[in-house]
């Protein structure tokens, strides 16, 4: 009998492995070996105050150190402080699990197969009956626990299609492109590369293709040679409730993303600490769902609103990233109306 079984062993499930497994019994359950774990085509851009009682330096998982992101929209360009990583996200996960076994973790490879009874009863995984007092979701888009109570639905989730491309020029500065309303384009800097993408709602996989084709010539990285392709489904939803009875969603598969941005990896590993605090002090999961929607999740959910906002009244681009990452007077008084 575990403390916790956690399921996926992406950024926030090898975040909670390594915070949980010096105090707790605690097992993951992860489909992919430890060479694909944290695997993914989309960029690693954190910034550096998401992390918690580790760096990514501790595992040499640092792609690139990143010190401005610059938004373009409509012509024009903001350039805004942004201190933080791109990180690669396989070195990070793998070294936060060695690190969590050498603390007594178990790993089992295998396809989660949950079994409810008021609550999560068990997973079966490996042939292998796991039980626990808490089970966390941690699988990602998939949400292998949590669609038994909140099934995954269209307009959850948008596709996007990234690119890794041999090269890279130094820099140290993220491109996000705010092509129109629910179209974003972005380059990043990596280790020796560069990640490119591009992210439209409602575009199927072949259309997006040739987008982003379209897009490396609009950037000029229509010459490089190709590392990786693939795609993957971006969490694009409001915040929801993570604790079901004695189940708790993090990551991807409990939407603890910024709903603007879609960026998930500082969220992920803040929530993955919030939940191992709560975890430690021995309070009950509802405590951490108070918690997490008092630090966070009203906020995503101010987010989620105003990119709603956005889309519905196409009100300009450039106006909206310039009043929010600005800091002019309009901007702190938007802020602060609306409490970000």
């Amino acid at each position: 009998m575990y403390d916790v079984c956690i399921v996926g062993g992406g950024i926030a499930g090898s975040s909670l492995a390594y915070y949980l497994a010096p105090e707790f019994k605690v097992c993951v359950v992860e489909e992919k070996g430890l060479d694909g774990v944290g695997k993914k085509p989309c960029p690693g851009a954190v910034q550096k105050s998401w992390f918690r009682g580790f760096s990514p330096e501790d595992f040499g998982a640092v792609g690139r150190r990143v010190r401005n992101m610059r938004l373009s929209a409509g012509g024009r360009s903001l350039r805004v402080g942004f201190d933080g990583y791109v990180i690669n996200r396989h070195r990070l996960c793998r070294g936060l699990l060695e690190a969590a076994f050498a603390e007594g973790c178990d790993w089992v490879r295998g396809k989660a197969e949950p079994s409810f009874r008021d609550g999560v009863d068990h997973v079966r995984a490996d042939k292998k009956r796991i039980e626990a007092n808490v089970y966390v979701d941690a699988s990602g888009s998939s949400a292998v626990l949590r669609r038994h109570y909140l099934p995954n639905r269209r307009g959850m989730f948008v596709l996007g299609c990234m690119e890794t491309v041999d090269g890279g020029d130094g820099s140290d500065e993220l491109d996000i492109y705010l092509l129109n309303h629910g179209e974003t384009g972005w380059v990043f800097p990596a280790e020796h590369s560069t990640n490119i993408g591009y992210v439209k709602a409602g575009v199927r996989g072949l259309d997006l293709g040739r987008k982003l084709r379209s897009f490396k010539r609009e950037v000029g990285l229509d010459g490089t040679r190709m590392l990786d392709r693939g795609y993957g489904l971006i969490p694009s939803y409001r915040p929801i409730r993570l604790v079901h009875d004695n189940l708790v969603a993090i990551g991807d598969a409990g939407f603890t993303v910024n709903p603007i941005t879609c960026g998930g990896i500082g969220p992920s590993i803040t929530v993955a600490n919030m939940l191992a605090e709560n975890l430690g002090r021995g309070e009950d999961l509802d405590v951490f769902e108070a918690e997490y929607r008092k630090s966070l999740g009203n906020k995503f959910e101010k987010f989620y609103r105003i990119n709603h906002v956005l889309r519905e009244a196409w009100l300009p681009l450039w106006w909206a990233a310039g009043a929010y990452y600005g800091d002019n007077l309009l901007s702190k008084l938007l802020k602060g109306l609306l409490r970000l």
